[in-house]
């Protein structure tokens, strides 16, 4: 029954571990798309701003 509990809880460590690493590289991915999203939208209105000229 201990041996049981143990494992149980070793399971849910592992998921809990799992679930956060995930977490944690999607936060990741999200800001490097918006940190290159907004880096192209600067250099458009740069160039925008030069057609204008």
């Amino acid at each position: 029954m201990h041996l049981q509990r143990l494992e149980l809880h070793h399971k849910e460590q592992l998921l809990y571990s799992t679930i956060h690493t995930q977490e944690e590289e999607r936060k990741r991915i999200a800001k490097d798309l918006h940190d290159e999203v907004g880096s192209k939208l600067n250099v458009i209105h740069i160039n925008l701003y030069r057609l204008k000229k």
